[in-house]
């Protein structure tokens, strides 16, 4: 069940990021355009090498992502965010969601070694992505049955709050507050 929800709670955020309407070009034009709110002075760098865990394209032992991204939590002080790396074109976009893995044998997967190939794709080419960030405070995790990535439960009345990081910036800029 705890693996279920873990997945469930994945799912909402790939959907929310993914709720606009277009190719991800328009979407990130869409955004800057109408939303000017900027994050305040207590936000996390989710860039900052201290939350860096992982690049991942395998969520699970059984689905994989159609981007990389990577995802931190820390019930206690920061709370949970994961950062997605989503393909600007459609060539890119389908690099990922079914080129990257097409070779590869899951029975000897090595995720360090992934972990290094993603990292180098994407730094060599960051522009080619929108890149955003779904970010959920400590105050909204609730962690009395237990708190690890595979097991994330959410207060009641849990707030995400969803951030696009601008390139040109280089700061992390609020697109919106959402229900989860």
């Amino acid at each position: 069940m705890e693996m279920q929800l873990s997945k469930l709670l994945y799912a909402i955020g790939i959907l929310l990021l993914m709720s606009c309407k277009g190719t991800a070009k328009d979407n990130i034009q869409t955004i800057t355009s109408t939303q000017q709110v900027k994050p305040n002075q207590d936000q996390i760098d989710f860039f900052n090498k201290k939350y860096f865990t992982t690049y991942n394209l395998a969520i699970d032992e059984s689905n994989l992502s159609d981007h990389p991204y990577f995802s931190y939590l820390d019930c206690k002080n920061e709370g949970y965010f994961s950062v997605h790396f989503v393909p600007k074109e459609k060539d890119l976009q389908l690099f990922w969601s079914h080129d990257y893995y097409k070779k590869e044998d899951f029975n000897t997967y090595d995720f360090e070694k992934d972990n290094k190939k993603i990292e180098a794709l994407i730094k060599n080419n960051i522009n080619a992505y929108n890149v955003f960030s779904y970010f959920i405070k400590k105050e909204y995790l609730d962690s009395k049955d237990g708190c690890t990535l595979e097991s994330i439960w959410l207060t009641k009345n849990a707030i995400a709050e969803i951030f696009l990081y601008n390139l040109k910036t280089n700061e992390w800029e609020l697109v919106k507050n959402e229900s989860s």
